[in-house]
């Protein structure tokens, strides 16, 4: 008898303790268009921020050169002669000469510099985009600046596009029949 009244909560304890479906799976980030695929280590979610291999994102986004100081733990990345410094463990960056404070901090993981791919992507004058329903990041550079298909013209901006794409759905809901 006493075995009965055990088995439902046991059943509900192995239910709360089981992630839901695709919270374990990584995020993930999509650039111009392209799925990012993370050979060496995939993107995490951390304090809620998603956090990502540093050296792929950057040369997704157009940086330069990216630089690993083993000695002071940091990295620098430099994209159209400006200079990014981040350090493992501090809440904080450097532009140039300024200290911009850190959702997160990088962090080292398997030999790979995790950092926050909002503040990376932002900061490289991107647009960085979160999709929770998808758990994907979707960043568009300044030299896309539209989304994937969007007609490629001077002085087209992500919010044009939108307004154009509304306005196209607006004419097909007024050429429906109506009841």
């Amino acid at each position: 008898m006493m075995i009965r009244s055990w088995w439902p909560a046991l059943l509900i304890g192995a239910a709360l303790l089981m992630p839901g479906a695709g919270y374990g799976a990584p995020p993930q980030v999509v650039v111009n268009g392209e799925t990012i695929d993370f050979v060496d280590a995939a993107p995490v979610i951390e304090e809620g921020r998603v956090m990502v291999p540093l050296r792929v994102v950057a040369a997704h986004l157009g940086a330069e050169d990216v630089a690993w100081q083993p000695a002071s733990r940091s990295v620098s990345i430099v994209h159209q002669g400006q200079t990014v410094r981040l350090e493992v463990g501090r809440p904080w960056a450097t532009v140039g000469r300024t200290a911009i404070p850190l959702d997160v901090p990088p962090v080292l993981r398997d030999g790979r510099v995790l950092v926050p791919l909002r503040f990376v992507g932002e900061t490289l004058g991107a647009r960085v985009t979160w999709r929770a329903e998808s758990r994907t990041v979707v960043i568009l550079t300044p030299e896309q600046g539209a989304v994937a298909g969007a007609r490629e013209e001077p002085g087209t901006t992500p919010e044009r596009l939108a307004e154009e794409r509304a306005e196209q759905v607006r004419e097909r809901l007024r050429a429906l029949p109506t009841r």
